[in-house]
C-alpha cells in the first residue's frame, strides 16, 4: 500500500504554494486571477487565501494563508483565463509542532 507523507505545519506561519499559469500549449499565461477556496478537514474554510504573481516570464503565482486552528488543509484555486483547476497537497497543521516565540541562536 503506498504511503502519503503529509509535513505538519504549526500555526500563525504562513504556508505557500506555488501556481503556475500556462495554457494548452505549455506557454506561460501571467495576465490571468483565481478563484481560490480553502478547506479545512473537508469543509469550506472562512480564511482568505492571498494570491500574488512573483515570475512574470514564467507566469509563476505564490499562494498563501495563515492557518489558526488545527486542522488538514487544502487549496483549491481555478484559473480564471485558462480554467485549469488546481488541487493541492493536504497541509497538516498540528498540535504536535509549535512556531518559535522567538529567534534562538547559537554562537560557537
Amino acid at each position: 500500500m503506498p504511503y502519503l507523507w503529509v509535513v505538519p505545519y504549526p500555526t500563525g506561519v504562513t504556508i505557500y504554494d506555488t501556481l503556475v499559469s500556462l495554457d494548452q500549449n505549455n506557454v506561460a499565461v501571467s495576465a490571468t486571477t483565481f478563484d481560490t477556496v480553502l478547506f479545512k478537514d473537508g469543509q469550506e474554510s472562512l480564511l482568505s487565501v492571498s494570491v500574488s504573481l512573483y515570475d512574470i516570464p514564467r507566469a509563476l503565482f505564490m499562494a498563501s494563508f495563515i492557518p489558526e486552528e488545527y486542522g488538514s488543509y487544502q487549496l483549491y484555486a481555478k484559473n480564471n483565463v485558462t480554467d485549469v483547476v488546481y488541487l493541492s497537497n493536504i497541509f497538516d497543521v498540528s498540535t504536535g509542532i509549535t512556531a518559535p516565540a522567538a529567534s534562538i541562536y547559537i554562537g560557537i
